[in-house]
Formats: structure tokens, sequence, C-alpha cells
């Protein structure tokens, strides 16, 4: 399980490819705060329905103890590799 921050999501669901995060992965973990990051900042954006419906199958709310933050630089990296579509439409 990968766990993400605020960004990727924000992205991917104004891409409308939100989805995609459960096709490389299966199950993704994001922090209670980022969740409230999105639930409160992002009520009214793509990203905050999004978050809501994956919540109910694939995406999970995790209290995280690690000091160390993901890297957003290597999940960035993934995203382009595995789909860069995504980033330069057609």
């Amino acid at each position: 399980m990968i766990v993400s921050n605020t960004s990727p999501l924000v992205y991917l669901a104004a891409l409308d490819d939100f989805e995609f995060l459960q096709e490389l992965f299966s199950q993704v973990a994001i922090p209670r705060a980022v969740h409230q990051e999105i639930a409160v900042g992002g009520i009214n954006l793509p990203v905050a329905r999004a978050v809501e419906d994956a919540i109910k199958s694939w995406l999970f709310v995790k209290d995280v103890t690690s000091s160390k933050p993901p890297s957003s630089s290597k999940m960035a990296y993934i995203l382009v590799r595995a789909k860069p579509s995504c980033w330069h439409p057609n």
C-alpha cells in the first residue's frame, strides 16, 4: 500500500483520472491530515467527491506516525512513467 499526499489526489481528480491510482496500487492510504485538508479546503472541488467515493472501497485514511514524508517527486515520476497521456492529452 502506498501513502499519498494531497497533490497527486488533486491533480488526478482535476484530470478526471482519479481511479488511475487504484489501477496502479490497488490500495492507497492518505494521512488523516490530508483527508481533513481535502474535506475542508476542497469541499467544492472534484477531489473532495473523488476521495469520498474512493474511501468506500480502495482509499484508506490512516494515522501516519513516520517523521519522513512520502516522496511526491517519486509519485509524480511513477505517474508520468505509467501513464504519460494523463499529462499530455491527445
